[in-house]
Parts: structure tokens; C-alpha cells; sequence
């Protein structure tokens, strides 16, 4: 996997998730702090929708982002990771 930043890779998450996610959801994907996440998020509020607390990448930003399989990898792993026998928590893998 390419060495990204907390907050690139923050932006890519929010531009492949399906449902609005929460500041901790990002936290916990990303493994920082959800204070990191939060500043992150509201740093590039004019790229994210924000409703209730949750948040989505706008679709004009989504469009300008080149291929995002590996956040769709980083998804994939921490639901995973979750059921029992497949993958270890923590190791997000490539897909």
C-alpha cells in the first residue's frame, strides 16, 4: 500500500463510502485520533456534506480523485476483521 496521509486518506474514505460515516468510524479506519479526524474533516469542509454529525465527500470532489480501490481495501479489511477468522484487526490489507 502507498504511504498516504492521515488526511488523504481520510478524503478517500469519505469519497468511496456508501453511507455517511461518523469522525470515530474515520478515527478507527485510519487509526488516529477522532480529534485528528474531526480537524481533518473540518479543514476540508468545502469538499464534505456534512448531516448530523455524519459526513460524505461532495460528488464534484469525488470526481477529481484518481483510483480509490485502496479505500474500498481499508473498508473491506475493518468489516472483515470483524468476524471471526478472517484477518486480524489492525492490518488493514490491499485488495
Amino acid at each position: 500500500m502507498e504511504n498516504r496521509s492521515t488526511a488523504d486518506t481520510i478524503l478517500g474514505l469519505l469519497c468511496v463510502v456508501m453511507e455517511p460515516v461518523t469522525a470515530l468510524q474515520l478515527s478507527q479506519w485510519v487509526k488516529c485520533s477522532e480529534a485528528d479526524a474531526s480537524t481533518i474533516i473540518a479543514s476540508n469542509a468545502q469538499h464534505i456534506e456534512a448531516s448530523r454529525g455524519k459526513f460524505i465527500a461532495k460528488d464534484d470532489f469525488k470526481n477529481q480523485q484518481g483510483d480509490l480501490r485502496w479505500a474500498h481495501g481499508i473498508i473491506a479489511m475493518s468489516a472483515l476483521s470483524k468476524i471471526p477468522g478472517f484477518g486480524s484487526p489492525g492490518k488493514p490489507r490491499t485488495i
